[in-house]
Order: structure tokens, then sequence, then C-alpha cells
């Protein structure tokens, strides 16, 4: 809405040079003196002209004042989006990287656990032991566990069996921890040799609270980087990841020294600048400590909360200076070479005292209105006749200015549903004081096509009467960004369904509805049997096929009204409203049934048929959460799974 720059100041000059034009009959400009005039009146003519000349000075100041004004709130717009842009990048990274923390924090519980029990050296030397690990943190490139000793006890990897780790900082760091639960991330290094990347760890420590060593999860910079790859909108736009002391862990795109602090330059580095604002969100103009380019971006602490860490990582998302303020720049010219033009055209026509020069000022600064490329400029009289078109109206709307001219604009360009909120405009604008007034439409093109614009709309008095003159951008392509985004954060990308987060919060809305309402409602755990056995065979990409393949047969089973999401891995949840428990055991197994009987086909041509163990609870405790109804169903899941697979369980039916 705030893309036209420049306008207001435009439309100023404009309505000054018309009050000029209007009132010409009484222009002191316009005086006569005889040559004869005695001294007295000659002063008289002298203190006049020193009048005029100060107050056509005082209105080119003016003029000035509100360039400079306008200039500053196109910059500070263009800020602002940025600052939303680069926001929303940054907490689309921070909710990946927290969901990757998460996941190493239940993966180094379960380790922790059996390492505290001494049950990890024994249980570690099952062949598929680390791929459950593997399975749910894909991230990592390895995981271990060290004795008290500094000695590695058990390993994804069988070579690093009986190294030492005694003097390495993720060793160290957790044995000066009393708190087992806190996860120690180290800072970027080499790896037991094998490559750069940060250790995420946990001290180990029995029922006696002796200290029994540590388990690690090891994440690659180069995979974390990977990650971080995906959040970038275009090449010139830069994502990076370091830790609290600036050491870099991550950078798209990734510079020549992978090693090397983000706190180098004390005075306009990124990283300083937001440890010093003290915030968790900051936003600067500074300059890049890797490359030396002027930025603008945003700095994001991650919030890794309820998980306690030793240090905290620190995500900033920033873009070229030239790329994002260049264009205001550009403008900021052309509008001051305007200006320029203005102070040439008043002054001439103060000096001159000829009505012809005032029309031709007029006239230029109107041509130049029209003649601007990237503003489509749109006159409407009260009934909705088109007066004004200019040529960047026809590239937006698709119609000639002889097409246009005349024709009704609601009719010609407006959908239905939005006629009544721009004749409220149209009254606005005529009846209020501010100008010009910001609005934001629907639009359907020559072609039928359907374009989002910004307005920014004033009223204009001509010999005709008055008309609304609205200056517009397309922002089409920006709304389009903002909803893929939207999406990208909410929907999981392989099934098309929600992912974990969004189904979470759907899944909550609902649980409140039915509370709030006294109906019923029940969720749905559902797990495809023996997937890792799919993947092993076929590959990772007949597995993605099954899951798609699963979740659209998912669909098809269910109501309009029903919800369902991807959890993680093979594990889906539905969640049933208005659905006590023999319906949705109906439901369950009907879900059940469909998949069994049906098979997935390959791009080779094999078929793959699967089964699928759900696990069903029904909201019963009205103080139960919807973690807590989904741990019922994971419980009656997990029923269904060690009764031998291929089945449905209710939640009370399921053994303790």
């Amino acid at each position: 809405m705030g893309n036209s720059t420049g306008e207001s100041g435009f439309l100023d000059i404009i309505k000054t040079t018309r009050l000029m034009l209007q009132q010409r009959n009484m222009n002191p400009w316009k005086t006569t003196f005889p040559t004869s005039t005695t001294s007295a009146a000659g002063k008289r003519i002298r203190w006049a002209l020193l009048i005029e000349y100060i107050g056509s000075l005082l209105l080119l100041i003016g003029i000035a004042v509100v360039l400079v004004w306008v200039s500053l709130q196109q910059k500070r717009t263009i800020l602002v989006e940025s600052q939303q842009v680069q926001t929303t990048l940054a907490r689309i990274a921070e909710a990946d990287l927290v969901g990757t923390i998460r996941s190493s924090d239940h993966v180094l519980t379960e380790l922790a656990r059996l390492h505290a029990d001494a049950q990890l050296v024994r249980r570690a030397q099952a062949p598929d032991f680390w791929q459950d690990f593997w399975r749910r943190l894909p991230e990592s490139s390895f995981l271990f566990a060290v004795d008290a000793q500094g000695r590695i006890i058990a390993a994804s990897e069988s070579s690093l069996l009986e190294q030492m780790v005694d003097t390495r900082e993720y060793f160290t760091g957790p044995r000066a921890y009393q708190d087992s639960l806190r996860v120690f991330i180290s800072s970027p290094e080499l790896v037991l040799g094998r490559e750069r990347a940060i250790v995420l760890s946990r001290s180990v420590r029995d029922s006696r609270n002796a200290w029994r060593g540590i388990v690690a999860v090891v994440m690659p910079c180069s995979k974390i980087q990977q990650m971080m790859a995906q959040f970038r909108l275009s090449e010139t736009q830069t994502v990076t990841l370091a830790d609290e002391t600036g050491a870099l862990i991550a950078r798209v795109p990734l510079p020549g020294d992978e090693g090397r602090s983000l706190a180098i330059n004390a005075n306009n580095s990124m990283f300083v600048l937001h440890q010093r604002s003290g915030l968790p969100f900051s936003f600067h103009e500074f300059e890049s400590e890797i490359d030396g380019e002027e930025k603008i971006g945003a700095a994001l602490t991650v919030n890794t909360n309820p998980i306690q860490t030793n240090q905290s990582l620190i995500i900033v998302v920033s873009e070229r200076a030239e790329v994002v303020l260049g264009p205001w720049r550009r403008l900021m010219n052309v509008l001051w070479g305007y200006l320029i033009m203005g102070f040439i055209a008043i002054w001439f026509g103060v000096i001159s005292y000829q009505r012809r020069r005032d029309n031709e000022g007029a006239r230029a600064l109107i041509e130049a209105l029209l003649a601007n490329p990237t503003l489509a400029v749109v006159g409407v009289r009260k009934n909705g006749s088109i007066c004004l078109f200019n040529a960047a109206a026809t590239v937006l709307t698709g119609y000639s200015e002889q097409e246009a001219m005349g024709q009704n604009w609601f009719e010609l360009c407006i959908p239905p549903q939005g006629t009544s909120g721009l004749h409220e405009l149209f009254n606005r604008v005529e009846t209020s004081s501010v100008t010009p007034n910001e609005y934001e439409n629907n639009i359907i093109t020559r072609m039928g096509e359907i374009r989002v614009v910004a307005w920014r709309v004033s009223m204009i008095h001509d010999h005709k009467g008055w008309m609304a003159v609205g200056l517009g951008v397309d922002i089409t392509e920006h709304r389009q960004r903002e909803a893929e985004l939207t999406t990208q954060a909410q929907i999981d990308v392989l099934t098309g369904v929600p992912n974990r987060r969004h189904f979470l919060d759907l899944a909550t809305k609902a649980l409140s509805q039915a509370r709030r309402h006294g109906h019923q409602l029940s969720v749905l755990m559902l797990d495809i049997d023996h997937f890792k056995l799919v993947n092993d065979t076929y590959g990772h990409h007949a597995g993605d096929r099954v899951l798609k393949d699963f979740a659209n047969k998912c669909s098809e089973m269910l109501r309009e009204e029903d919800l369902l999401g991807r959890l993680g891995g093979e594990e889906f949840g539905v969640v049933l409203p208005e659905t006590d428990g023999p319906a949705a055991l109906i439901a369950a197994e009907r879900i059940r049934q469909h998949f069994a009987d049906s098979s997935t086909q390959l791009d080779t041509g094999a078929r793959i048929q699967c089964t699928v163990s759900i696990g069903v609870a029904t909201l019963g405790s009205p103080d139960v959460t919807c973690e807590g109804l989904l741990q019922q169903a994971d419980h009656a899941l997990y029923a269904a799974k060690h009764g031998g697979r291929n089945r449905v369980v209710l939640e009370g039916d399921a053994p303790p």
C-alpha cells in the first residue's frame, strides 16, 4: 500500500500551481506599473516585489520540506516491509532449528537413560539400534556415548570406539554442570577428525547422582547450511547462524573462511549491534563483517524453551542495502530533479510575470506524473467515469487510454464485491482533510486476471469539478510471497497436509471448541507398519511415495471437518470433531481396511502393500489437554503395534 512514492509531493505542487492559475485575475504578479511613478510609489513597488520574492522562497522551502518528509516516510515504509519479510524468514528458520534441537533433546534423553542404567553398550550392539535415532534425527552425522574417563564406549560408527575426548569442549562443559537436563551446545570445530560440526551433548548421572559421562549428537555445519539455504528468497539474501560468542556455524552463501568470528568488527558488526540491543529480535543497517558490503538485516536470538542450553544461537537474515534501498535512492534522484525543475519553473514564473509560464509549469508536472512508469494513475469523477489514465495504468489493466477514457471505472475493473468499499473510500477522500488516503483492493484486468493494487488517493479540482486521482502499484507478487511463506510454515512439503506444529494448533482449537459447546471429540494416532523396511528395500523415494499415497487415502476417508496432519516420519494424527469412541473406532477401522486392501505403485511398476496401526482416544476428562489426548492415543497405538500391528486399539482397551 505504501509502494507509491513521492505522489503527495507532486499533488501539492499541482494544487499550488492550479491555485495560482485560478487566481490569475487577482494575481499581483500580473500588475503593470507606469514608468513615471513617484519615489514613494517606487518604494511601495519594491517592497511589494520583496514580499512576493520572500513568499515564493517560502513556498519553495515548503515544497522541499514536503518532499523530504515524503522521502523519509517512503524509506521507512521500505524498511518496514524488508523487516517484515526478513523477520518472517528468521522465524521460520528458528522454528526449523528449534525442531532439530528438540529432536536432539529427545534422542539424548533416551541415550542418557540407557547410559545411566548401564544398558547402552549392550543395546548399541544390536544392528538396528542406531537406525531409529537416525530416522528421528536425519540432520545428525553420528551419535556416541562417553564414559567418565572420556573414552567413547558406544557409537553409531564402530570406528569411533575407544577414542579419547576428555579434553574436548563438549565433554568438559557438561561435566561442569550438576544439571543433567541441560543440553550443551559446543562451538563449531573439527569433530573426531571427520568434519566441521557442532556437538549437542548432555551429562549423564545415575540414580545416585554419580557422573557416568556424556551422550552426544554431532550436527555437521554443512547440513545446517543446507537447512538454512531453503529460507532464502533471492540470491542477494544472506542467512547466517552463529553462537552467542560470535563463532560462525553456518552461512548461505558460504564464506571462504568458515572458522571466522562475527564479532571482529566492534563498531558495525550485526552480531555486536544485536548483542548490544539486549533484545531477542533486532533490525539494523550494518556493514557485513565477512564480505564488507552494506546490508540491512534482522537478527533473532533462538528461543529453545523449555529446553535449557548452555548458550544461545543467533540467526541473521540480511539483504544488500543496494537491493533494498536502491529503487528508493533512484526515485529520490528523480524527485530531487523534479524539485529543481519546480524551483526553476516557479522562480522563472515569479520574475517573468507571465501566465504562460504558470500554465507550462503545471502541464509539465502533470505530464511527469502521468509519464511515471512505475505508478498507475487513474482519475475518476464522482459518477465513476475515467478522466485520467496513464501508460502504467494500461500495463496494469490491459486497457488502452482510448478504451478506458469515459468508461465507468467500477464496471470496467472492479469486482462486484469491491464496489461498496470503494464508494465509501471516495466519500471519505472527498470530505477528509487528510490526503492522500491509502487503500488496497482487487481489480480485474482485460484478460480476466485478478491483481492486487495498493492505491494512494487524493481529490483534485479542475474546471470540470472534483475528481479522485489514485496512484497505484501492483503488489500481487508481494501478497503471493506472503501467502507462500505462510504455507511453508504450516504445510508438510511432502504430503501436503498440515505439519506437526500447525496440526497441534488446529487440534488445540478444535478441543477448545468441543469443550465450549459440550461436543464429543476423538483423536487417532496412525503409524505405517514396517515403514523402515520399505525404505531399506525400495529406497527413500518409494517411502516418500507411500507416505503421500497414505495421506491421500486418509483424506479420501475423512469428512470435510476432520483434521489430518503429519506428526513426523511415518506417524500421522487425525482429529475427529463431534465423534465418540465407537464412531471413532469405525472411522479408524475404515481407514485401516482401506489402506490394507490397496497398494502403492512405484515408477518401476512394482507395487507396495503396507498396513497401518491406529490408536484411538476420546475426550473424557474436562481437564485433559491436547497433548494429553494425543499421548493417550499414542499409548493405544503402542498397544496396537505390540499386539501384532495392522489393527485399531481404543485407549482404555490397551493393556497398561
